[in-house]
């Protein structure tokens, strides 16, 4: 529509009939398209500069929470070692330096636990156990072994063995590299002491703080961490403090070098890199920082990603109030981990968007407002409407693009139901842990399984579909043969049962079901369980050992008793006293010769037993036996009759 100028001859007028009213008020609706449009730009601009700045947070909190959770379960993981190292011990107590070395190769240390330098013993020494220790150590190859530091101590736990030595390392640098560790007392050491005491305490691992390990001396002191799990004697009561405390025998330990832990567990957790984090011991002070991933270089970065140069050492991320902070157990130690987002991140998410959709939506405010001088208002609303709706399904196609491809990347076998019972998906971790793929589920309904039903998980099932977040387990689950003909593994699995929700509604759309697998640490249980009932049978066997050797070496000492007190009464004629005495000598040696069998037991068992075969008299030996059981058969009023007739062969 075209509107008359101010020029007009008909403007204003007083003969061009009526004046023409202001067009102004008729170019109101414009207007309000300007000021709704202009003030949707605004809040788009906020909303969109919001959805950056929390995928961005939420992309850090998912990586930070991920590499928190590895951290917690790799320092879990090197307590077991110790546990192992323990167990290990427990069923074999004469544990000598080819079996302790036998014993760590077979644990394949530095492949399965990086960061772990070795794996050693220390041994619990009194001050009259020292002399024999050092010549022990000595006679073992150590010839200028000593207990460091010297001085006089109540007790003393001396480094004995540690294993592996550096790899490519001959036989005498490992004797040379062991020889700057071996007999080193840790108990000395004040940061090792507190350790080792809580240890011994509890009976659990625990770890020092930041300390520098010794054993990397030739090769530039690194700073790290140990971790002590204590020895107690076999078959002591360890129910209290005093009890655990005077049945302690030694640790097993190991030391780890922080970088290298850290190092390893950066470069192999997903998204670990958009993090940048420090790592303290206790509090966070820069005296106790043992690790700042910024000092990480050559690590690969995602193709869209550029690379990014590490920080500049000495500007702290403690130092910014921006940074997350949270804590983590690790072996009775609080570790803070302060973390920021990388460059990395914040490179990967788009900061100019906002700003795009503010100048863009200024754009097109204007540009509504010059078309509304030319279309209908009714025919913009509509188009708008339409470009809102395309745009809103575009947003939400990309949402649901995102939550899959979590979904699929995530570590934990992930399960999302119907609430009828039937699968709906399954990631990549889900078909690993049960060694079957969707497909081969068929028909399969888990509301309906039987072995569900025996476990007692269904009835949990039924209240997550209520609406409850649920957790179950860990359970040994054995399916049968699925209609498929397929039979997912046994497996030992932790589950979490999240239900979705409808926003608008509140009905139960879908229930995900995140399952973790326990079947390994379940088998390393039993194994431990097998290992404390074979070190208890072999005590009781010593035990009954001991009963018997009591009662053999106290029967000769009957008849010498007798004869002595026969002596002692100065009643017996010469020739009976001769007898007497003859009968002490003979008991004596017999006495003698059962404490050389018991010694012949100890050579039997190291190889060492020589056999003296002589001719023996039947007739003097059973005189003897009747010797020794005189005193009892007169003290019951008994006779003994004999009939020797044993001919003598050679």
């Amino acid at each position: 529509m075209a509107y008359p100028s101010p020029d007009s001859p008909h403007h204003g007028s007083p003969t061009g009939g009526e004046p023409r009213r202001s067009s102004l008020p008729r170019l109101w609706p414009s207007f309000a398209v300007l000021a709704v449009s202009l003030v949707l730009c605004v809040v788009a601009y906020a909303y969109v500069d919001a959805t950056v700045q929390n995928e961005e947070r939420g992309r850090f909190d998912a990586a930070l929470r991920l590499f928190k959770n590895n951290l917690s379960e790799r320092v879990d993981r090197y307590a077991d070692l110790l546990l192992v190292a323990k167990a290990h011990i427990d069923a074999s107590p004469n544990v000598t330096r080819d079996s302790w070395r036998t014993f760590v190769a077979s644990v394949d240390l530095r492949q399965r636990f990086p960061g772990t330098r070795s794996l050693g013993y220390l041994e619990h020494l009194t001050p009259d156990m020292l002399p024999t220790h050092v010549a022990r150590m000595r006679a073992e190859g150590f010839l200028d072994y000593a207990v460091q530091p010297p001085g006089d101590r109540p007790e003393y736990f001396p480094l004995v063995y540690t294993e592996p030595p550096p790899d490519g390392s001959t036989a005498a640098d490992a004797l040379a590299w062991q020889s700057r560790g071996v007999g080193m007392d840790m108990w000395d050491d004040p940061e090792r002491h507190g350790a080792m005491a809580a240890a011994a305490d509890s009976g659990q691992p625990r770890a020092t703080g930041k300390v520098a390990l010794f054993l990397e001396a030739g090769t530039g002191s690194r700073s790290g961490f140990l971790m002590f799990m204590p020895i107690y004697r076999h078959g002591a009561s360890l129910t209290s403090l005093q009890e655990r405390r005077a049945a302690l025998t030694g640790f097993v330990y190991a030391p780890y070098r922080t970088g290298t832990l850290l190092r390893e567990l950066v470069e192999g957790t997903r998204n670990a890199r958009l993090l940048e984090f420090e790592l303290y011991d206790g509090s966070v002070r820069p005296e106790n920082e043992m690790f700042d991933s910024r000092a990480i270089t050559n690590v690969p970065t995602p193709q869209s990603v550029p690379a990014t140069q590490p920080a500049t050492p000495g500007a702290l991320l403690i130092e910014d109030p921006a940074a997350e902070r949270t804590t983590l157990q690790a072996a009775g130690r609080t570790w803070i981990l302060v973390a920021m987002p990388s460059p990395a991140l914040t490179q990967t998410a788009d900061h100019s968007l906002p700003w795009l959709v503010l100048l863009g939506g200024t754009f097109v405010s204007w540009l509504l407002f010059g078309v509304s001088w030319l279309q209908i208002r009714a025919r913009r609303i509509s188009e708008r409407a339409a470009s809102a709706l395309a745009a809103s399904e575009m947003r939400l196609r990309a949402s649901e693009q995102l939550y899959r491809l979590k979904i699929e990347q995530s570590p934990l076998a992930v399960q999302t139901l119907a609430p009828d019972g039937r699968t709906t998906h399954v990631n990549e971790a889900w078909e690993q842990l049960w060694g079957i793929t969707f497909d081969q589920l068929g028909p399969y309904n888990l509301l309906t399984d039987p072995e569900l039903e025996r476990k007692g998980v269904l009835p949990l099932v039924h209240r997550a579909l209520a609406g409850e977040v649920v957790r179950v387990g860990p359970i040994f689950y054995d399916f049968g043969e699925l209609a498929s003909g397929v039979r997912p593994r046994p497996r030992w699995v932790r589950s979490v049962l999240y239900p979705v929700k409808d926003p608008l509604t509140g009905a139960i759309t879908e229930l995900v079901l995140l399952h973790e697998d326990f079947t390994l640490r379940k088998e390393t249980e039993a194994e431990l369980r097998s290992a404390k009932e074979a070190a208890e049978a072999a005590n009781r066997a010593k035990d009954q050992f001991l009963a018997v050797l009591s009662h053999e070496l106290r029967n000769p000492l009957a008849p010498v008793l007798s004869m002595v007190d026969l002596l002692s009464s100065g009643n017996l004629p010469p020739e009976r006293s001769a007898e007497a005495i003859e009968v002490i000598r003979r008991n004596a040696e017999l006495e003698a010769r059962l404490i050389d069998d018991l010694l012949d037991v100890t050579r039997i068992s190291r190889g060492k037993l020589h056999l003296s075969r002589e001719a023996v008299d039947a007739h003097l030996s059973l005189e003897h036996a009747l010797e020794i059981c005189r005193s009892e058969v007169a003290s019951k009023d008994l006779q003994i009759t004999r009939d020797l007739a044993a001919a003598k062969h050679v």
